[in-house]
Parts: C-alpha cells; structure tokens; sequence
C-alpha cells in the first residue's frame, strides 16, 4: 500500500458530512500530493496550495482533465513550535 503512495499526484476526497478530511487535507499537502475535493471536504482548506475544489460533476471532470500545479513545501513551523514550548515552560514554572 505504501508504494501507491510514493506514486500518488493527487488524491481525490469526496465527503458529505463528518471529519477526517480536514486533517487529511494538510497531510497529503505535506507530503507533496494534491487534493481534489468537494467544497463540503474543503470547506476550511479552500485556501491551501495545492487543493482543488468542485461543486458538481463537471468541475470535477474539468479538475481531472487540467495539469495542476503541485503544492508549495510548507515551511517547518519552527517559531511556533518554540512559543508553544516557552508557553508549557511557564506553565509549569
């Protein structure tokens, strides 16, 4: 199953309700994979490098059928990691 992965170019996420998308997206964005997904699934993603969302059949053919641009490496969230650990620092202080 692995090796399907380290060939994947997009992933295509198609949700009526729930959760598990909205953490997925990020992680296949960092992986370097692509999202095409309904606007339900990216609702608060829509933003993103490297997610694509449609509303009917016809975007998703549309999407599908296009060369889309890969997802930027995000930057590693080095200041924000350090502010969390001086915030648990002082915590416990």
């Amino acid at each position: 199953m692995l090796t399907a992965f380290k060939k994947a170019i997009a992933v295509l996420i198609y949700q009526e309700a729930g959760v598990g998308a909205l953490t997925r997206i990020p992680e296949m964005l960092i992986a370097g994979i692509l999202v095409i997904a309904n606007s339900n699934t990216c609702r608060s993603a829509y933003n993103y490098d490297g997610i694509y969302c449609y509303d009917d059949d016809y975007e998703l053919i549309k999407l599908m059928k296009s060369k889309l641009d890969l997802p930027k490496v995000l930057p590693s969230p080095i200041e924000a990691e350090r502010r969390f650990i001086d915030c648990l620092n002082a915590i416990i202080e």
